[in-house]
């Protein structure tokens, strides 16, 4: 499973997850980068970019999340989204748009599955899943209460593939 697309994009200067990280931690999404950070599953996004870094399904998912610096990372950034709209930082405003919101909720339901499903290799990497899960639960939580609940689409694809 070809996971280096995402170190390759994470690790752009200027656009990369440093990018993202600080614009997060700002409170406002000004950039590109909502593909390679919190990546959707394949069949949703139509553009050649959402493509490309599309997830192809629960298997590469799990990939993901059992790939230290991708899981560190992902947890990193979900844990400022959750603590920006803990601290009243509207989903939509956070995200850039509506339609980035709608991509978080996604990426988010793809990975709490896909943290769920995984059986951990030792007691880091479970601590990493558990809170993970509960980020995404949170976050999934407060996009629900702002009229984005989970992805039926991801969650449908991802029942269909087991």
């Amino acid at each position: 499973m070809a996971l280096e697309r995402f170190h390759e994009a994470q690790n752009q200067r200027g656009q990369g997850f440093s990018a993202a990280l600080a614009e997060l931690q700002t409170g406002e999404k000004t950039s590109h980068w909502i593909w390679y950070v919190f990546p959707q599953l394949a069949g949703l996004g139509r553009s050649s970019t959402a493509q490309f870094y599309a997830v192809r399904d629960g298997a590469e998912a799990c990939a993901y999340l059992a790939d230290t610096t991708l899981r560190g990372r992902l947890l990193r950034v979900t844990e400022v989204v959750a603590a920006q709209l803990a601290g009243g930082v509207p989903l939509v405003r956070l995200m850039g748009g509506r339609t980035d919101a709608l991509k978080l909720v996604s990426s988010l339901t793809l990975f709490e599955w896909a943290a769920r499903a995984m059986k951990p290799v030792g007691t880091s990497e479970a601590a990493e899943l558990q809170t993970l899960r509960e980020r995404c639960g949170d976050v999934l939580g407060a996009a629900t209460d702002a009229g984005f609940p989970r992805c039926d689409d991801t969650l449908n694809a991802l029942a269909r593939s087991l």
